[in-house]
């Protein structure tokens, strides 16, 4: 589809709208000069259909005529002049690398067409010069006679016209009277080439196409489709039989009876008056295009020469050949056909042993005289013929290989579709799509089986071929850089399992792109370098492989295969990390609450230890008031400083262990561990308390003299048991927090 506003044509169909504005009484007309009524002419020009700049012109425009594919409007000009503006039907579709070249056209024997495009609704347009005088059909072509002169001067202007368009590839395919504007009618009948819709862009010699020219300008080899320059040369030969004889060719006929004037016999010249214009029909109207006269004998011709007349008898001898409701006397015409007509003649030579093999075998023997074929050629005919016929190859490859030895001349063709390394890349990247529309299905057939059978080599023999033999080699050394590359790669054990089957029609693919000359190479290195460049992916083996590809494409297409498992080991490693630290934290909280809960029990600890503390000091009292001398007062200091110790050691402790401090490492804990026996039965009994804080008093009472002593001990024992409870309780919180955090 084109875009709106879009500039496609800026001198081409414009002339189409001068050429076939009136219907004339002559030869049957261009497929495409019927159908189609005016439409309401403000609805064709709203000014929002076109580009800004041209919405001024649609103003004061005026329908002028009406062909079978556009409307002409006459639009003002200024100083009194004016141009045709033309719009095409919906239906009409021209071909826009014809409307690339036209406007770079310059000759004043090609129509002026200023701008082309495309209307919002998708219409084309153009806008051209205005010729009023009209064509040379409406100036006399086929109604009277022209002199020697007067054809002379059109042929010259005609030769002109078209050495400008072949010299940028455009063949116009539909030269006629009607096509042919007049832009002055004085003596010399100045005449201007139009009506460019049919016309198309050759890359090579020559193509193969639909048949669409008008039938009675039409060549002989244009009813196979088969287009070249010799075309237009064919055409010029008509006209200027008809301006010597003043009658259309053929008038009256139909098209298959023109088709079969033109195909089996010359067109006869007798009529011509002139000997000289004589000559250049006879020159012109040869059937085999290689002989027919074309820019060079014309321009001799004109020049005063009389170039060499070729023969121009049309061979009766040969049998026919039917194929596609044809019939074909030559090789030639023949394989032009069954290129052209690709499907047909895949199905019918697709087959082992079919009737249609020995059908073609059997015409082919009266052309295998070894006196009319350069050595070998006869010999090598009948070997292919007989090979393809009993060969287990596919329906298309037999084909192209039948075309290939029986008419070399060709343009390399393959499935209907000329072959150059433009289209082995669009090929090649279509089945490179991950999808399964038929395109990309077809497309990855094709190259399946320019691989499986050799095609690109048979292709390189074709006229126009050679730049298809660098291919070939390039696409086999790129395939086997990738194998080695792939086979390097699986020595990782993460990427044995990605190179399967399934991945080297894809491969194959690729390395043709790259072979036929593709910029895939960049991309796929860029690709690599952008996503390899990605932290998360930097597992060992994958940085390795970054160092190993370097700038190598072929090595950095191999390596993108290996990002995926890359990524998705990285992403493994990276959820792992993510686990244990997400465990980490969880235990640092249960710790973190552990610590809370403990340092939450500090107040519960002191408390304790207080209480502990004070049954100490009351036994250290009574022993003041009973077990010293009160002569001697410095025991009652001695027992102060006892009960001092026993209160800062018991509340250092139990500030230090908070709510660890009881019932593990208490005062009265460490009294029932010591007591054994007793101190479970106090830990059970109060009574138990009871009885041993009444024996502990009377053994202090009755060791008066000893008490200092017992003093003494009493304080540095209470500091060694809190020094040892102390130890024992950071061994356990320790190996508490270990179990906690999970660190052990």
């Amino acid at each position: 589809m084109t875009e709106p506003h879009r500039t496609r044509r800026e001198r081409a169909e414009s002339v189409d709208a001068t050429r076939r504005e009136q219907p004339t009484g002559g030869p049957a007309a261009t497929r495409r000069e019927s159908g189609a009524g005016a439409a309401d002419i403000h609805s064709l020009l709203a000014p929002e259909l076109f580009p800004v700049h041209l919405r001024p012109v649609t103003r004061g425009a005026s329908l002028w005529k009406t062909s079978g594919e556009a409307q002409l409007f006459l639009v003002p000009n200024g100083d009194d002049e004016q141009r045709v503006l033309k719009i095409y039907f919906p239906h009409i579709a021209t071909d826009p690398t014809v409307a690339a070249q036209l406007p770079t056209l310059r000759s004043k024997h090609v129509v002026e067409v200023t701008e082309t495009g495309t209307l919002t609704d998708g219409r084309a347009f153009e806008l051209m010069e205005h010729l009023p005088a009209g064509t040379l059909r409406e100036n006399g072509a086929g109604s009277r006679v022209f002199d020697a002169s007067r054809i002379t001067a059109i042929v010259a202007q005609l030769t002109e016209g078209l050495g400008v368009l072949h010299r940028h590839g455009i063949i116009h395919r539909d030269l006629k009277p009607e096509n042919v504007l007049v832009r002055d009618t004085g003596a010399r009948l100045e005449v201007v080439l139009s009506d460019f819709g049919l016309s198309r862009r050759l890359t090579g010699t020559a193509h193969f196409t639909t048949v669409g020219q008008t039938p009675a300008y039409a060549a002989p080899e244009s009813w196979a489709g088969h287009v070249s320059s010799a075309l237009d040369w064919w055409a010029v030969g008509m006209m200027a039989l008809e301006l010597a004889t003043g009658q259309q060719p053929f008038a009256g006929l139909d098209i298959l009876m023109v088709q079969m004037a033109v195909t089996t016999k010359p067109v006869p010249v007798d009529a011509v008056t002139d000997p000289r214009v004589r000559r250049l029909c006879s020159g012109l109207l040869v059937s085999d295009e290689s002989q027919r006269w074309n820019q060079v004998q014309v321009t001799d011709w004109l020049g005063g020469g009389s170039p060499e007349i070729p023969d121009r008898r049309i061979a009766v001898d040969a049998t026919e050949f039917e194929f596609g409701n044809q019939r074909y006397r030559d090789i030639a015409t023949l394989t032009e056909a069954m290129a052209r007509d690709w499907r047909r003649a895949a199905r019918r030579f697709g087959m082992t042993h079919s009737s249609s093999w020995r059908a073609l075998t059997r015409w082919l023997d009266q052309f295998n005289d070894p006196g009319r074929n350069e050595p070998g050629v006869v010999e090598a005919r009948l070997d292919l013929v007989d090979h393809l016929e009993h060969s287990k190859d596919k329906p298309d490859s037999k084909l192209v290989k039948l075309l290939a030895g029986l008419n070399p001349a060709l343009p390399p063709v393959y499935r209907g579709t000329a072959v150059d390394r433009a289209q082995l890349r669009a090929w090649a990247r279509q089945a490179q799509n991950d999808d399964t529309t038929p395109d990309t299905t077809e497309a990855r057939a094709i190259v399946a089986e320019l691989h499986d059978a050799s095609l690109l080599a048979v292709l390189a023999e074709f006229t126009g071929g050679a730049e298809l033999a660098p291919v070939t080699a390039a696409w086999q050394a790129r395939r086997d850089e990738l194998n080695t590359a792939t086979r390097h790669l699986r020595r990782h054990r993460q990427l044995r399992s990605v190179f399967t089957a399934e991945n080297r029609p894809v491969g194959r693919a690729a390395m043709l792109e790259l072979a036929a000359g593709g910029r895939c190479g960049e991309d796929w290195l860029r690709q690599f370098t952008d996503q390899s460049a990605d932290p998360a992916q930097h597992v060992a083996w994958f940085d390795e492989i970054r160092r190993w590809v370097g700038t190598d494409h072929v090595r950095a297409y191999a390596g993108l295969y290996a990002i995926g498992p890359a990524t998705a080991e990285a992403d493994t490693a990276r959820r792992a990390a993510q686990a244990a630290e997400q465990a980490r934290l969880a235990h640092a909280r249960a710790w973190d609450d552990h610590e809370d809960r403990r340092r939450a029990g500090r107040a519960g600890a002191i408390g304790r230890a207080v209480a502990g503390a004070s049954v100490l000091t009351l036994l250290w009292l009574l022993v003041g008031t009973t077990g010293f001398d009160p002569e001697r007062p410095q025991g009652q200091w001695l027992v102060a400083v006892v009960v001092a110790v026993h209160w800062v050691a018991e509340l250092t402790l139990a500030g230090i262990l908070a709510g660890d401090y009881h019932p593990a490492y208490s005062l009265w804990q460490s009294v029932q561990r010591t007591a054994g026996r007793l101190g479970r039965r106090m830990r059970d009994s109060p009574r138990a308390w009871a009885i041993g804080i009444l024996v502990g008093l009377v053994v202090l009472g009755s060791l008066t003299g000893a008490a200092p002593v017992a003093a003494l001990v009493a304080g540095v024992t209470h500091v060694v048991v809190a020094a040892h409870r102390h130890a024992r309780w950071r061994t356990a919180h320790r190996q508490d927090r270990r179990r906690v955090t999970g660190q052990g």
